[in-house]
């Protein structure tokens, strides 16, 4: 690489630990049916991004991939007891602050122009440091793989009908969500502003391209379904058409 090559960055994601024994425990993928800790112990040394990045433009970009091991949408600063006498460590905040450190000093800001992607709660991971690879490198797009969680209602994944305060006060999170976006809402509905549909409004100088699954294993394991592999009854099926609707509507609004 000489430094006139764009980078490309992209964030895993998994879900969040509403509580420090889930942090410590387990974190279920229902995709592959496997539960593994939020660590960064097995995280493998190498990944295969898949397509999305032999694309043009970023075949020739330098790609990283960031595993998700905080379970905490990269907010977290806080050390929280579990049950055994354990302790949980909410670090994103630190953890990303330090991958982005890292990366600058390989030659990030140096780039000519930055792609940050995401997946599920690696998207949310990346607009806490969005604002801080754009003051550097203007030329910075964002693209969200099944990222666009609705803020309020039935559908929410973390607001304040949701858990979304408790959630927050676990893992010592407010400070680090988007001052416009906090500046916009009540203080009891801060937890909104994890949401895209709510941050798209901080960040009109950005182009963002949202490619949104209504079938994201998060979203349906999580809030509904026993078994998110198999929808079986009609019951189900409407539950995801009704998820897809509010998904639409959920992005009309943010883009009107």
């Amino acid at each position: 690489f000489d430094g006139s090559e764009p980078w490309a960055i992209y964030f895993e994601g998994g879900g969040f630990a509403a509580s420090a024994d889930e942090a410590l425990d387990r974190v279920c993928e229902v995709a592959t049916a496997t539960c593994v800790a939020y660590s960064s112990a097995d995280a493998p040394a190498t990944m295969t991004l898949g397509p999305f990045f032999d694309a043009a433009p970023l075949a020739a970009a330098r790609k990283v991939f960031v595993p998700y091991c905080t379970g905490d949408l990269g907010l977290g600063d806080a050390a929280r007891p579990a049950s055994g006498g354990r302790t949980a460590y909410f670090d994103g905040a630190r953890v990303y602050a330090e991958v982005l450190e890292d990366l600058g000093a390989r030659g990030l800001w140096d780039a000519p122009k930055i792609t940050l992607a995401g997946s599920s709660a690696g998207g949310i991971v990346l607009a806490t440091l969005l604002r801080r690879v754009k003051d550097r490198v203007p030329d910075t797009d964002v693209f969200l793989d099944s990222s666009w969680f609705i803020s309020g209602g039935r559908f929410a994944t973390l607001s304040p009908d949701e858990r979304g305060a408790e959630v927050l006060e676990l893992w010592n999170g407010r400070e680090r969500l988007d001052a416009d976006c906090l500046a916009r809402v009540t203080d009891d509905k801060a937890s909104a502003c994890v949401a895209w549909e709510q941050l798209l409004r901080s960040f009109e100088d950005v182009r963002v391209f949202v490619l949104q699954s209504t079938f994201d294993p998060y979203t349906l394991f999580y809030q509904y379904f026993d078994d998110a592999i198999h929808l079986e009854t009609t019951a189900d099926a409407l539950y995801v058409e009704h998820l897809g609707a509010a998904s639409r509507q959920s992005l009309e609004r943010a883009f009107d």
